[in-house]
């Protein structure tokens, strides 16, 4: 509406927009150039710098005036309560900044990077040089200690104890009126009590010195473990090019070579180090809780930073530890692949240990003469080897040194060395000898002049043995001869009485050959005589067999009516003269080989062989037989075995039948075979009356038959006196009758035993807690219908008469069991519906 129009206004029309404004000439601007204006100014309205330009000049002024102001707040503050600021603490605080310099420049680690440590050292030296940095430590805090306190003290000095010995202004102009003007007097007042004020502030900056002096320490000691920590770490990792730092040795082991110290031995000793060295920094006299500014901290909580627990949490700390572990472990893996070259050496530290001087100087030395020149040599190889060997090898921060390993492999390998010498020595004297008396015995056998057939015999023997033997003597001499060379080659000296024994050595062998060509002609000249004498007992010892085969197949031999302990006897006799015509037959055949003549053919040896066998063995058979018949006969019926009686029965059955159809004219094995035969028929019978099913009942029945009261016991010989075999009938149907009544019984025990161990199960019914069910009785049903057939089946069976009562019991008490339970489920089945 025109009311609500302002003076300065806009109108629009077709033509254009008009700006109307008073007391100033109208504008007017054409539409289409008013709406290119508009579109530009609405456009520039949308680039953000132009959109919020008046809310960020209005904000970034705002901003700046509240961080001028928190500035000059903050720079008020530190006027008012820096250290630095104040006159009496400015000088004490530098000073207090120099002598926590001091704490930083103390050495906590020495070393020399001329000198290699053992690890023992090493951790040694720490200790002295940990000592040296504590007293330094106590030093420096007893100065900052006595800093602190004489500060305290100028502080304290100018703080008077109470304000009311201020003076006032009229008391300062009585006093002075003379002398200065009232002004004066007043300004004079005013700055001592400024001045009063200021003492009193600083009074109250006093704890807070305390503690920044205490953070401080504590900040430097701090850097302090850090700095020695890296310094360590920056020695491991550069450690003496020429040198190392840390000395390890080498030696051999079990598993192979062994280097002492190992990584885990220098890691834990490094750790061990930066622990005693944070203990030692850590036992550092704290200012906070010291006695003298005890006083300074009465209503204030005087806890402080632990420097321990900053050192264990500190993330520097810890990986600079990482990284010596990890430099130690990277130079032991390089110094155990360098101690690899020393792994050729291992075979002399290895014969050396298992070197058996008892063995050794056990064994036989002429026949192992090569095997023991060969080590002899080794060893001696080996020794100029060792002189080759690397003594030092730098690996990192590690100074190997195999010197050691050296002098040990070269002591052991010169005390073999010398122990072999020893032995091969003595071994070589006694060889000497020995060989020496063994040319000379040989030689003595060869000169003798046998006077009969064996002594002939004996001769060629030992003269074919001598002849074998001689490649084995001249060997042995040369063996000998070998050795003491080889004792000669390692400068062991000879004393003139075993070179005397050498030398006649080397002239016996000569003779040897001598006396072997004289006995192959005392052999060749003696041989057709001896051969005829030879012929004739030959002939001898034949003769003596023909008459052994008569003896043997006749007389008591094959006499059937003899009594066979009598033959035995005999044919124990016969086996003496066997084996003497044996020993002479074994004897004359050697005497042919010897001589290399044709064999005889002993035949008839093979013959009385055969004879004396089967005589033998059917003549004990029978005494066998009869002493086992005897053994049953009288043996009570109760320990007997039928079983076991009717298969030794079969088994010597079996073999009697054998020896008889080998030979059916011999008498002996046909009454064996006859009398096996009559047992045969009683055999069954004795099956019947063993059997283990037979109860009294049944063994009445049998007496009854045989016309005898009940025996509880007795033999066999009772029984055939009683004619048990003629009613061996009886006896197999009462066995059989026996056999189905106790078969019976079996199964009526099996269903005692299943219904002894039958169990009701019951289950919980719904969520009921005290009410039960009966369930799972399918199984119980099953078992119980086939227990009533079979108990059925046993009453039809006609061997039931034994155990009638019992069945029937059974019977009754399933049957009872079956009705109660189809009333029990009838009944649980109708209250479950209810």
């Amino acid at each position: 509406s025109r009311k609500k129009t302002g003076p300065e206004y806009f109108t629009m029309s077709a033509a254009g927009v008009t700006h109307i404004c008073p007391n100033v000439p109208s504008q007017f601007i054409r539409l289409g150039e008013w709406w290119r204006q508009s579109s530009l100014f609405n456009t520039l309205r949308m680039i953000p710098f132009f959109k919020k330009y008046l809310q960020h000049k209005t904000y970034t002024l705002w901003n700046s005036n509240v961080r001028y102001r928190k500035y000059s707040g903050i720079r008020n503050k530190l006027t008012k309560k820096l250290f630095l600021s104040k006159r009496s603490f400015c000088s004490t605080l530098l000073e207090l900044n120099r002598q926590c310099y001091e704490l930083t420049t103390a050495r906590c680690l020495s070393y020399s990077t001329k000198h290699t440590y053992t690890i023992e050292e090493f951790a040694e030296t720490q200790v002295q040089q940990r000592q040296v940095a504590t007293k330094s430590f106590e030093v420096t805090i007893d100065k900052i200690q006595s800093l602190l306190e004489k500060a305290c003290e100028d502080v304290s000095s100018r703080v008077r104890p109470n304000e009311d010995k201020i003076p006032t202004e009229e008391t300062s102009t009585r006093v002075n009126d003379k002398s200065k003007s009232m002004y004066q007097v007043r300004m004079e007042t005013m700055a001592r009590a400024r001045a009063l004020e200021l003492a009193r502030q600083e009074a109250s900056m006093l704890p807070s010195l305390i503690r920044l002096a205490d953070y401080m320490v504590v900040e430097n000691l701090l850097l302090l473990i850090l700095s020695s920590t890296a310094e360590l770490y920056n020695l491991l990792m550069s450690p003496p090019k020429k040198t190392g730092l840390f000395l390890n040795t080498v030696s051999f082991g079990e598993a192979g070579i062994d280097i002492r110290p190992e990584d885990s031995d220098v890691t834990g000793m490094t750790t061990t180090i930066t622990d005693l060295m944070v203990q030692a920094v850590c036992s550092v006299p704290r200012l906070l809780y010291m006695q003298n500014f005890k006083q300074l901290f009465k209503d204030l909580d005087i806890s402080g930073p632990h420097l321990q627990e900053m050192v264990r949490s500190s993330l520097t700390f810890s990986r600079i530890r990482e990284g010596i572990n990890r430099i130690i472990h990277g130079d032991f893996a390089k110094c155990r692949d360098s101690a690899q070259q020393f792994i050729d050496f291992k075979m002399i530290h290895t014969f050396c240990n298992s070197f058996d001087v008892e063995a050794f100087a056990n064994q036989d030395h002429v026949a192992n003469a090569r095997p023991i020149k060969r080590e002899m040599l080794k060893l001696k190889q080996w020794g100029n080897e060792l002189d080759r060997m690397k003594l030092t090898t730098i690996t990192g921060i590690f100074h190997m040194d195999s010197k050691t390993l050296r002098n040990s492999l070269v002591g052991e390998k010169d005390k073999c060395l010398e122990l072999m010498k020893t032995v091969l020595h003595t071994a070589a004297r006694e060889a000497a000898v020995k060989v020496l008396n063994d040319f000379q015995l040989r030689i003595k056998n060869l000169t003798k002049k046998p006077a009969n057939l064996k002594e002939f015999a004996t001769f060629v023997e030992g003269k074919n043995s001598i002849e074998a033997e001689f490649k084995t003597l001249m060997a042995a001499s040369s063996t000998v001869d070998d050795m003491y060379k080889l004792l000669g080659q390692f400068d062991v000296k000879i004393p003139p009485q075993e070179q005397v024994k050498l030398d006649d050595l080397h002239v016996i062998g000569q003779t040897f050959v001598e006396h072997l060509q004289a006995a192959d002609g005392e052999i060749a000249q003696r041989m057709p005589s001896m051969s005829a004498q030879l012929d004739k007992n030959t002939q001898l010892v034949n003769e003596e067999l023909l008459s052994m085969i008569t003896a043997l197949c006749s007389g008591p031999n094959v006499d059937a009516t003899e009594e066979p302990s009598n033959v035995l006897e005999q044919l124990a006799e016969t086996k003496e003269t066997v084996d003497a015509i044996q020993d002479k037959i074994t004897t004359f055949t050697g005497y042919q080989k010897l001589f290399r003549l044709i064999e005889y053919d002993y035949s008839n040896m093979t013959t009385v062989n055969e004879l004396y066998d089967s005589r033998l063995q059917v003549w004990s058979a029978l005494r066998s037989w009869e002493e086992q018949t005897q053994s049953w006969l009288v043996g009570e019926w109760s320990t007997l075995q039928p079983e076991e009686m009717l298969r030794e029965h079969q088994v010597r059955l079996k073999e009697a039948v054998r020896m008889f159809k080998k030979n059916e004219e011999d008498g002996v094995a046909k009454r064996l075979k006859e009398w096996l035969e009559v047992w045969k028929a009683y055999m069954p019978t004795l099956v019947d009356l063993g059997n283990p099913a037979l109860r009294p009942r049944h063994w009445k029945q049998i007496f009854d038959a045989l016309g005898q009261p009940l025996h509880t016991t007795f033999t066999l010989d009772e029984l055939m006196e009683w004619k048990i075999f003629d009613h061996k009938e009886l006896v197999s149907e009462i066995s059989g009758v026996a056999s189905g009544e106790y078969a019976l019984e079996l199964q009526l025990e099996k269903v005692d035993a299943g219904w002894a161990d039958m169990n009701f199960t019951v289950s919980p019914y719904r969520e009921y807690k005290d009410v039960f069910i009966l369930t799972s009785l399918d199984e119980l049903f099953v078992q119980l219908e086939d227990h009533q057939a079979a108990l059925q089946t046993m009453l039809a069976s006609r061997f039931v008469m034994g155990i009638r009562d019992s069945v029937e019991e059974w019977d009754k008490r399933l049957a009872l069991l079956s009705e109660t339970l189809d009333e029990w489920l009838t009944c649980q089945r109708n209250w479950m519906y209810l």
